[in-house]
Order: C-alpha cells, then structure tokens, then sequence
C-alpha cells in the first residue's frame, strides 16, 4: 500500500522556500544579536565612518592646496624682489649713463669753447668795445662806490652821513616816530644805500652753492625777514603820513608790485653767484653766440672776463647808475625822494612824492627812471639770465633751474607791469602838456624798448626748448656750436 502523491504548484514551492529562508535568517540574528527591527543600521554606522573619512581626506587636501599656494605666493614675491632689484640695478645704469653723456656734453662744450676761444681774433672794433667796457664800467664803478664809501653820497649837497641818519631814523620805525618831510627823505636815502648790500647776502652760501644744485633754501629763509621789513616800514611811513590809499585793489597792486620789485632786486644779486659756479659751461656758449649776431666785436672781451664778470659789472652798473640818479635829484624837493621809494619797491609811497612833484620836473625823472630801472637792471639782467638758462639747459638741475626761471619770471613781471604803465603815464603827458616834450619821448622810447626786450626774453627761452644748442639770436637764428 503506498501513499498518495501530492502536487505542488510553481507558486507554492516560491512561497515555501522564502519561509525557509526567512526562518534560517531569524535564527542566525537570534544567535549574533541583531534586533530584527533596525536592519538598515550596519549601513548607516558605514555611511558615517565613510564621510568622517572623506572630510579628513578633503581637510589633508586643503592643507596640501593651501601650502602649495603659499609657496607659490612666496615664490612670486622673490621674482617681484629680484625684478626690483633688476629694475633699481637698471636705474642706476642709466642715471650713470646720464651722468656720462651729460659729462661728455660739457666736455664737448668746453672743447667747443676752446674752438671759439681760439678762432676769436682780437680785432680793432674788440679792442675798441674793451676800451669803452673799461672807461664806462669798471672806471665808473669804482668811482662811485669812492663816493659811497664817504657816505655824503645819496644826500646831495649835505654833510649827513650813515651814522647821523642812524641816530636820527632807527632801523625799525616805531609807533612813537612822527614822519615828517625831513626825516622820511632821510630814512629813503638811508635804506638805498644800505639796499646795495642785499646782493652780498648769497656769498653766505657760497660753499654750499652748485651749478647743478643752485644756492640753499636757507638763504632765501634769511631773505624773507629783510623783505617783510621792507613791507612793514613802508606801511609805518605811509600810516604815520596818513595817505594810505581807500581803494583795497590799490593797496593789494602796488604792494605786490613792490615786493616783486625788491624780490628781483635779489634775486639779480644771487645770479652772478650761480654764473660763477656754471663758469666753465657758459662763458664759451655765451661768446660763441655773440661771434654769431652782431655783437660779435663783445666775444673776445666776454671770453677775457668770462661770464659771471659780465653779470656782475651790469648788475653793479645798474645799481651805481640808481644811485647817481638819486643823488643828482636830492638837492631839494620831491623828486628824490620818490626817485628813492621808487628803488626801493615803495611804489605806494612813491605815488605820495610823485604827485607832490611839479609837472615841469616829473617828465625828466620818468625818463631817467626808465633807462636806469627798467633797461640797465631790468631789461640788461631778463636778457643775460635767458642767455645763461639756454648756456646751461644740459647742466643744471631741477632746483637751480627753478630758481633761475622764478628769478626770470619775477624780472618779467616788474618789467612788464613798468613799462605798461610808463608808456601810459608818457602818452598821456605828450598829449596833455608841454613841458619837456622831447625828454618825455625819450622815456617813451626807454618803455617800447623795456616791452621789446620781454619779447625778445620770451624767445630765447622758447628756443632754449626748441633749439639743438639751446641758445638763439634774432639776427642769427638758432646759434651752432661746433
């Protein structure tokens, strides 16, 4: 007897094994201990221990990146230090560079000077201008300051001398001094003649004086205090007089105007310093550029006492002949004392004297203002100092050069506001009286002159830029120097 056959579908041997496995599975859990409930937990724990993993990976990496860009960093920064030290090194090589092409352009001008010196014959018409040069100039000269010396010079006709006018006018006018007609033509005198030692102030500076590098700061520190006395006692007088102007603007224009006056006047005296220093670069230009024009009888006389002797004999021409124009008008009345405040950058207390001054005189003291203030100081010092500035263009520095063109420009400025309003005040007089007619032309032809020489100023400098030589003639042209 056998037992029946049972069939079993597809279906159910499926169903029949997943129990057997789900109960081989509960089994083993039952014996390691893992709770049948939180199945997915083994992967979370490993999830974890892979992203600590990760971060600690990506931290190394950033730490290596940050690194590696620091020393990148530290490596650009001694390529900038050595390009640095390349670009100084370079620097270097070229101002050294410079400084030997500017050597051997001074030393080809010397040698160009030495050319000029040797082809320039001392001809009859030289011999004929140093004789002339001699007699009006250093003969003159000395003469005068004889005159000065005995201090009975700027007061005509009296026995006062500096100590009397001293003791009489201090050097600072007080509040309790009382400005009279006696005194303040006395004081004027005074202050002219003491003027004339302004121009010894920058031989302080001497030792300290380049041609390159100009006179120090510290002299013009020293010049500022004379200045502002100069302003200061100006205004005591003019308020102890009672004529101070009402109009602000005139007050504003003719004290500007004088310190610029008093301000060329010293800076003209600390030129021929500078012209002394720069000797050996500007004479043989300055005598080459005469051969070539027609002053060209001057050259040899200008390479005899050189350049700097040229400047000082015309400044020393210029405030001699101020001082022999005083003194001719200082017998009595109101034209020396005007002529002095005149001088003296006292435009406004100039004004005050020049309207006590009659009409019959005061055409006279224009004329002869304007040849001596305006062409033998003004125009004479505008046209060496332009020649000079063109000589040394290739020498001298940034400062010396400032110093020269602030000098150049003060002189344009003086010489310019002058002549305008003398022209004004002589066509004015030609055309409204009669008296002295032919000496009111006279300084009318003084002030065209004066304006003429500022153009001719403002060419030479516009040459000095433009030309290979830096200096330039009308009647030549560019000037060659060989």
């Amino acid at each position: 007897m056998f037992s029946p056959r049972v069939r079993i579908s597809g279906r159910g041997c499926a169903l029949m094994s997943g129990a057997c496995c789900a109960g081989i599975l509960w089994a083993a859990c039952s014996v390691w201990g893992v709770p049948l409930d939180e199945p997915h937990q083994a992967s979370s724990v490993h999830d974890a221990s892979w992203r600590k993993a990760s971060h600690r990976r990506l931290e190394g990496e950033a730490d290596e990146g940050s690194r590696n860009v620091s020393a990148v960093v530290q490596a650009l920064e001694m390529d900038i230090a050595s390009l640095k030290k390349q670009n100084a090194e370079q620097d270097a090589l070229i101002a050294d560079l410079e400084a030997e092409e500017k050597d051997h352009s001074r030393n080809a001008t010397r040698a160009a000077g030495t050319h000029h010196r040797r082809d320039i014959p001392w001809t009859w018409q030289a011999w004929l201008v140093a004789g002339v040069f001699v007699i009006f100039g250093p003969g003159c000269q000395v003469l005068l300051l004889g005159l000065c010396a005995c201090g009975k010079f700027a007061m005509k006709g009296t026995e006062t001398d500096l100590v009397d006018d001293l003791e009489e006018v201090p050097l600072f006018w007080g509040a309790e001094q009382q400005a009279t007609d006696t005194n303040v033509p006395k004081l004027l005198y005074r202050e002219l003649r003491l003027m004339m030692l302004l121009p010894l102030l920058p031989l302080l500076a001497q030792a300290s004086t380049t041609c390159e590098k100009g006179m120090p700061n510290w002299v013009y520190l020293i010049y500022l205090p004379i200045l502002l006395r100069s302003k200061w006692l100006e205004w005591r007088i003019l308020k102890s007089l009672d004529v101070i102007p009402s109009s602000t603007w005139t007050i504003l224009y003719h004290t500007g105007l004088g310190a610029l006056e008093h301000m060329d006047f010293f800076t003209d005296g600390a030129f021929p310093l500078q012209a002394y220093m720069c000797d050996d670069v500007a004479t043989e230009p300055f005598a080459a550029s005469l051969q070539q024009s027609w002053a060209w009888p001057a050259a040899p006389l200008v390479l005899a006492i050189r350049f700097w002797g040229v400047t000082l004999s015309t400044l020393a021409g210029a405030v001699l002949s101020q001082q022999v124009l005083v003194s001719l008008f200082s017998g009595g009345g109101f034209e020396g004392p005007a002529l002095a405040a005149d001088m003296l950058g006292y435009a406004l207390l100039a004004n005050h004297y020049d309207d006590k001054v009659p009409d019959r005189h005061k055409g006279s003291r224009d004329a002869m203002t304007s040849l001596t203030k305006l062409l033998l100081e003004n125009c004479v010092q505008l046209w060496v100092q332009a020649t000079f500035f063109g000589a040394t263009f290739d020498t001298i520095g940034g400062k010396a050069r400032l110093q020269l063109q602030g000098s150049i420009g003060i002189g344009l400025a003086v010489c310019t506001a002058k002549a305008v309003r003398g022209m004004y005040t002589s066509l004015r007089k030609l055309c409204t009286t009669s008296h002295d007619r032919e000496v009111q032309t006279c300084g009318l032809i003084c002030q065209i002159m004066a304006l003429l020489c500022v153009g001719w100023t403002g060419a030479k400098l516009y040459y000095a830029f433009n030309c290979p030589s830096h200096l330039f003639n009308i009647s030549s042209g560019c000037v060659v120097l060989e």
